[in-house]
């Protein structure tokens, strides 16, 4: 004998957003700094609102003002950076030359609009602070009702 499961299509959406959920919660919740097993930082972005900024911190270890290339949308912020290392080590009358480059981006879209023109972005012992205010309201507007064009049907 067969048993019948009758589909319940409410439960098994809330299972998937459950899911969902978890899994960006894993994915985008973390600390702006994490540091790994061999002592190295992992860069992480993290997105914050006040009530009159937006704040976008973002971990950038060993980089100079420099070498980063902030840019500010009324809705985006795009943070770039480019670090190259280079390291001389002799070893039995050798010289060995090692150069790293490392490129680092993200793009942070903001939860609303943002006045560029007062933005400013602040590296303190490798940490990032790009600080949008928010843009005000736009004033509201009353508009006139106009008659449309009807077509009076002759009959």
């Amino acid at each position: 004998m067969e048993t019948m499961i009758r589909w319940q299509p409410g439960e098994t959406l809330t299972t998937l957003r459950q899911a969902i959920d978890k899994l960006l919660d894993e994915t985008f919740a973390q600390p702006l700094e994490t540091i790994t097993e061999d002592g190295d930082t992992l860069t992480s972005t993290t997105l914050y609102q006040t009530d009159r900024n937006y704040l976008v911190k973002t971990g950038l270890p060993e980089t100079e003002p420099e070498q980063i290339e902030v840019t500010v949308r009324s809705d985006q912020v795009t943070i770039k950076a480019e670090v190259t290392r280079t390291s001389h080590t002799r070893i039995e009358g050798c010289t060995k030359l090692e150069r790293t480059i490392e490129r680092f981006f993200r793009s942070v879209a903001l939860p609303g609009a943002g006045d560029i023109e007062n933005a400013r972005a602040v590296l303190e012992h490798g940490m990032l602070t790009v600080t949008i205010p928010k843009a005000p309201p736009p004033p509201s507007r009353r508009l006139v009702v106009e008659p449309g064009e009807s077509k009076e049907s002759d009959g």
